[in-house]
């Protein structure tokens, strides 16, 4: 398995389990994200962002599969 797609399983399974510590460690200290809600968050912007949701969530089900990665890039749906 490559080491990426192992990653992202590890995200998205902490993401399962509502495990914000978890998610926080499959990113790097100097990450962004940005989606329609978040936008622009740097570094400690992100994990703090994963405690937050995964703290509120009372009926969350994530479901994740085809996971597809390279050197450079992943993806899931």
């Amino acid at each position: 398995m490559h080491p990426n797609e192992a990653l992202l399983h590890a995200f998205y399974q902490g993401f399962q389990r509502r495990d914000a510590e978890a998610m926080a460690a499959c990113y790097a200290p100097d990450a962004t994200f940005s989606d329609p809600v978040f936008q622009g968050l740097k570094g400690a912007e992100v994990p703090a962002m994963w405690w937050m949701l995964a703290g509120r969530a009372r009926d969350l089900t994530v479901r994740y599969s085809g996971v597809k990665t390279d050197n450079a890039h992943g993806q899931a749906v």
